[in-house]
């Protein structure tokens, strides 16, 4: 018999699994508070919500984001992602905090409640753009990726992933920014075909629904969210 040569060997979980665990401790009322504690921890001065109904048409490159062209919902702050940020981001979570969802952090474990609503978050921040995809499935880089990241300056094709980026809240689709600096996160909705493939949350989402399960619950306790801020006014 041939010697058994050593070889890759152990135990994983998926990032979707992983997401869908996270979804059990973090409601979706709790998004855009993430997203707000976020923004305020990174300097910000302002912070705006955006819920839109309106699609963006196709998407030539990768063509399977195409599902994801439509309603969406945003969320803008006029500070810059620093590199800490980005190494923060794409880290799922400090895993200590599980089950204490009181406790901030930027970018911890509360950041992935955005998974209540899409399975695909996208952002802008400065000159980048980044693409989460848990999946991997998508083909972003023409690959299996988690993710992709771009510099918009020096990056050819990205006009369909920028078209609903483009405009709202004075972000010019070419990586800058009316008011110098900003960062602005979409996070299109789940479509009753796009629930059906995710392995994160099976529940389509229209605008009403975001509305009443994530934007009416933030509006209501944002006077008593503003006392304990530090930047955002």
């Amino acid at each position: 018999h041939a010697p058994i040569m050593p070889q890759a060997f152990g135990q994983i979980s998926p990032l979707t699994t992983t997401l869908r665990n996270v979804l059990r401790d973090y409601g979706a009322a709790q998004l855009l508070n993430e997203q707000l504690q976020n923004a305020d921890d990174a300097g910000a001065r302002e912070f705006k919500v955006l819920l839109s109904s309106k699609s963006h048409g196709g998407c030539a490159d990768p063509p399977a984001l195409a599902a994801w062209q439509g309603p969406a919902l945003y969320a803008f702050d006029d500070a810059q992602f620093s590199e800490d940020d980005f190494a923060s981001i794409q880290r799922v979570g400090d895993g200590t905090k599980r089950g204490d969802p009181t406790k901030a952090g930027q970018f911890g474990l509360g950041f992935n409640s955005v998974y209540h609503v899409t399975d695909v978050p996208i952002f802008a921040t400065g000159p980048h753009l980044v693409i989460f995809d848990p999946h991997q499935d998508k083909g972003l880089l023409g690959s299996d990726a988690a993710g992709a990241f771009f510099d918009v300056k020096k990056t050819a094709g990205l006009e369909d992933l920028l078209r609903p980026l483009t405009g709202v809240f004075g972000y010019d689709g070419k990586g800058g920014w009316s008011g110098g600096a900003g960062t602005l996160f979409r996070l299109p909705l789940r479509t009753r075909a796009t629930a059906a493939k995710s392995a994160i949350k099976k529940q389509a989402l229209g605008v009403d629904d975001v509305d009443r399960e994530v934007v009416r619950p933030f509006a209501r306790d944002l006077h008593r969210r503003l006392l304990f801020l530090r930047s955002v006014e």
